[in-house]
């Protein structure tokens, strides 16, 4: 899982001209199971514990220790399946991590 992760990280942030405005807050599918949304309210960065609540309501934990600080406002956010689980990029942030769904 580590090493397809490590290959998503490397990968260029995705932004698509479709992505839900503020006022929308489903998901859109991309290219090869990569889904982005936007997190609703403001992202402070990965703390080894991070709870990200994305606009489409399907919360994940951060499960790979990465520590980070920051602070964006509804960044836009994308998950991509890695190795039976999924990565997540924050766009702003420097490094995708590995989430699990909590909700």
């Amino acid at each position: 899982m580590e090493s397809s992760l490590a290959a998503f990280r490397e990968q260029p942030v995705l932004h698509s001209p479709s992505l839900p405005a503020r006022s929308a807050p489903l998901s859109v599918p991309l290219a090869s199971g990569v889904i982005a949304s936007r997190v609703d309210g403001t992202f402070g960065g990965w703390d080894g514990g991070t709870i990200v609540e994305p606009a489409n309501g399907r919360i994940r934990q951060q499960s790979f220790h990465h520590f980070e600080y920051c602070c964006l406002n509804m960044p836009e956010v994308t998950l991509h399946p890695s190795g039976g689980g999924f990565g997540m990029r924050v766009a702003g942030s420097g490094k995708a991590v590995s989430v699990k769904r909590i909700r």
